[in-house]
């Protein structure tokens, strides 16, 4: 119990830590955004900054109309992805006033992909629509993928899309956010993680095409693309970013033998006295014989404590070197297993049966094991006799 104590005290401690970090986060603002019937998006004498003192965004002033496609270009550090998440409130503004309409559907600049198949990352919890799921994947540039795919669209993409390639992930980024049926769609640079011909067809397809009448919000470095924009934005660096028994029975016998022999006569003396003697050899007997009883006591109980610590000893220490081979057969089977394995489980997943399922058989099962064993032999003990 007590290394259970210590360990159950320590990850306290530890969630004690984290909840006290959290607590001393600082305090979200809440900011009004306007909401407007028409999809459009208003920015008005915007400034916003991710740390204090020093602004990321100064007095942007932005109208992007309804069915308009703005591109967002400018140099790195310059802030474009920074008015993106201004209007998913992720920023807080400093100053100014947002108006926004309509729903929001969203493709980070960095692909982001959960252990499941393809198609359930391009769902993303929404009805399969098979017209519209045909349509999104081919403007997307992602059936020539399924074919290679060696289940098709219902391959496992792994933690974060690891078998997949990174143009891969951006267009599954970007069909997830285009299968979603918005008014407004940010796009967090989704063209530069593929080549030109991909992007070519990903802007004319998707963006172009498959958007049109759509509020679009693009960030891109690919200035070929802008001749097409009906809005475009350049943003500068200005707008970046734990032995007394034996004494009291001598001093009552001397009290009573001194009061009783004042209460005696002369002729009851030597009778008296020969009383006197046995009671005290009685007396002394059963002193010796009590000091033997708690020897004897004594030592049978630090018998029985030496052979529990020594059986627990044993028992605990079979109970390790058994962890410690399946810890060992464990990892040379993970070693062994195929890169599907990997593929379908996590890391977390992986370490999650190292660690949470190793520690329930160091602390949990050898005591479970232990109390079961004694509740037998109390049970069978008397058939045993």
């Amino acid at each position: 119990m007590y290394p259970m104590a210590i360990s159950i005290g320590a990850e306290t401690l530890v969630c004690i830590k984290r909840l006290e970090d959290f607590l001393l986060l600082e305090e979200r603002q809440e900011y009004s955004v306007e909401r407007i019937e028409a999809p459009e998006v208003s920015l008005k004498c915007i400034s916003a900054s991710w740390v204090p003192n020093a602004p990321t965004l100064r007095n942007i002033n932005l109208v992007v109309p309804k069915g308009c496609l703005c591109a967002i270009v400018g140099p790195v550090g310059a802030g474009k992805s920074s008015i993106l998440q201004l209007l998913l409130g992720e920023l807080a503004p400093t100053v100014g006033t947002i108006k926004m309409g309509g729903e929001i559907s969203y493709a980070s600049q960095e692909p982001w992909l959960f252990a499941a198949s393809v198609r359930k990352n391009i769902l993303f919890g929404n009805d399969y629509n098979s017209a519209l799921y045909k349509k999104v994947t081919k403007a997307c540039a992602l059936e020539s993928d399924f074919l290679q795919l060696p289940h098709g669209d219902r391959t496992t993409v792994g933690e974060r899309g690891v078998s997949l390639s990174g143009g891969q992930r951006a267009r599954i980024n970007l069909a997830r956010a285009v299968y979603r049926q918005a008014d407004v769609y940010l796009l967090d640079d989704p063209l530069s993680a593929v080549d030109t011909h991909v992007g070519k067809h990903l802007f004319d397809k998707c963006i172009i095409k498959h958007l049109r009448g759509k509020t679009r919000i693009l960030v891109t470095h690919q200035l070929q693309y802008l001749k097409k924009a009906d809005l475009i934005i350049v943003l500068n660096e200005a707008n970046s970013t734990s032995p007394e028994p034996l004494l009291k029975n001598s001093t009552y016998f001397y009290n009573h033998t001194e009061n009783s022999a004042t209460k005696q006569s002369i002729l009851g003396i030597p009778f008296s006295s020969i009383f006197d003697e046995l009671e005290i050899g009685q007396t002394i007997y059963s002193l010796l014989k009590t000091d033997v009883a708690m020897i004897v006591y004594g030592c049978s109980i630090l018998l029985v404590i030496a052979l529990t610590v020594g059986r627990s000893f044993l028992f605990f220490n079979a109970t390790m070197k058994a962890s410690r081979n399946i810890h060992s057969n464990m990892f040379h089977c993970l070693l062994k297993a195929p890169m599907r394995f990997f593929d379908i489980n996590p890391s977390g997943r992986v370490l999650n049966r190292f660690s949470k399922d190793i520690g329930a058989i160091d602390e949990i099962l050898p005591r479970v094991l232990l109390e079961a064993i004694q509740v037998m032999l109390q049970v069978d003990w008397p058939y045993i006799i």
